[in-house]
């Protein structure tokens, strides 16, 4: 299983939901490659369907 975590550089959000996704696996046994994006171009939005951050 592989897990992109999308971000714009200005969310808050971004490193706790990253270690809550963490312990959430560590905690079920689940084995997971964890990737961690940040989305800077317009066009990295729509190649990516993502919609944005309510923290930005």
């Amino acid at each position: 299983m592989r897990i992109d975590v999308l971000y714009f550089e200005c969310c808050s959000n971004h490193k706790p939901t990253v270690q809550r996704m963490k312990d959430v696996l560590v905690r079920l046994g689940i084995m997971a490659e964890e990737n961690e994006l940040e989305v800077t171009q317009g066009d990295d939005f729509a190649a990516l369907k993502f919609v944005g951050s309510p923290s930005c």
